[in-house]
């Protein structure tokens, strides 16, 4: 079947009320809806939704990784050391400066608050130049199959221009008249306010109204052109509680960071890179013991209890996720960290290395012709590949009993 599928970022089935939410809300009593879907860790669920696999089976973890052998910025040392410099002036100048000249101006991975001399060994990992592990997702094997679709709705982080939401419908409504088979469609307000507001949904409810405005759109579209709708969050948003500062900590110990160690700060993972062995286990040692009631480091062992990667090697032979990744507990959050100004309060997180039940699963629900009213508790956000593929009508990625060899344990 023809299908529209409209990933609503964060969007928690908590939302889904006659107050919050009521277009949403009477959808989820037409068609298929499961009440909670639960991602793995980290913050790639893209991978999941169309391949049907997990964060470990991917690998892709977090949205940037270790990877010197792919990075856009590893031929500009002189550039990013004149920036670097320039930073330490003023940063926020710096990064403009940067963003529109043309060292900056073409590269898929933006500078974000990522230190500049650090930008040489990074590169994206699920929107990158190649999968970190081969694997098939549905544009595979509707490509196989000769279904169109189209990503233009959609989003990426090497994409620097999106549709708005405010044009959301008028662009769907093109590809509809082009008959595409397959629309994805992205809406990310809503993780946006959910990262300014957490569990105020008094300041939430304007934002979640606009979202089911546009999704009830989409949805008269869907059924006046013979589409069966989607909808997806694919993930909830934890109230912060707390916030750790690791940076300013390892700072104390003396060691020079681009000199003796390379560090990448998510909101919910501190990853940390050195050649020197003595380094590594101090630094592990510290974060260990210092956080060891915020969070946990993931070692050899926990990594297949957690399915978290961390056995992934670049080229260099560094984790891809880190020689160390300590991962915060769900409600913590590092401040500073790469993305989000340190003045800023935070009040909602999610990406957690393990689900907060109340508050960090999303929820689903499909509606159209021949889809009948059903409800399901939960699922992993996994399995929603293959609702998908079933209303698709197109075979499930990857092949039975599909699993990827362990790279370095």
């Amino acid at each position: 079947m023809k299908t529209i599928f409209v990933l609503v970022d964060a969007c928690k089935s908590s939302y889904v009320t006659e107050e919050y939410m009521p277009f949403l809300h009477n959808l989820t009593k037409e068609g298929k809806y499961i009440d909670k879907i639960y991602p793995s860790p980290g913050f790639c669920e893209r991978s999941e939704i169309f391949s049907g696999l997990d964060c470990f089976e991917t690998g892709n973890f977090s949205a940037i990784g270790w990877l010197p052998e792919y990075s856009d910025y590893k031929n500009m040392k002189f550039t990013l050391g004149l920036y670097e410099f320039l930073s330490k002036i003023n940063d926020r100048g710096a990064r403009a400066v940067f963003r529109r000249t043309k060292p900056g101006k073409s590269i898929p991975l933006k500078t974000y608050r990522i230190p500049f001399e650090s930008l040489k060994y990074f590169s994206l990992t699920e929107d990158g130049r190649r999968k970190i592990i081969e694997h098939e997702d549905i544009f595979d094997i509707l490509k196989i199959e000769g279904k169109s679709y189209s990503d233009r709705c959609f989003t990426s982080l090497a994409f620097h221009k999106n549709v708005s939401e405010q044009k959301l419908a008028e662009a769907i409504f093109e590809e509809i008249k082009k008959n595409t088979y397959f629309i994805p469609a992205y809406i990310g307000s809503i993780d946006y306010r959910g990262h300014d507001f957490g569990d105020d949904m008094e300041l939430m409810q304007p934002h979640l109204l606009k979202v089911d405005q546009i999704l009830s759109e989409i949805y008269s579209l869907a059924m006046r052109n013979g589409y069966v709708m989607t909808v997806l969050g694919d993930h909830g948003m934890v109230p912060v509680k707390e916030k750790v500062d690791i940076a300013g900590s390892i700072k104390n110990l003396g060691y020079i960071l681009h000199k003796d160690y390379e560090m990448f700060l998510d909101s919910t993972y501190a990853r940390f890179w050195s050649g020197n062995q003595d380094i590594i286990k101090k630094i592990k040692q510290f974060v260990s013991e210092k956080y060891n009631e915020k969070g946990i480091v993931i070692n050899e062992y926990t990594c297949f209890d957690r399915g978290i990667p961390i056995d992934l090697c670049a080229d260099d032979g560094h984790g891809i996720y880190g020689d160390i990744l300590w991962c915060a507990n769900p409600g913590v959050i590092i401040s500073p960290d790469f993305f989000n100004d340190p003045n800023k309060t935070i009040r909602g997180m999610h990406g957690y290395f393990a689900t907060d039940k109340e508050h960090g699963a999303g929820m689903f629900v499909a509606a159209g012709a021949g889809i009948l009213n059903r409800m399901q508790n939960s699922a992993q956000l996994k399995d929603i590949c293959g609702e998908l593929c079933k209303l698709l009508e197109i075979r499930f990625p990857n092949y039975p009993g599909w699993s990827r060899e362990v790279k370095r344990i």
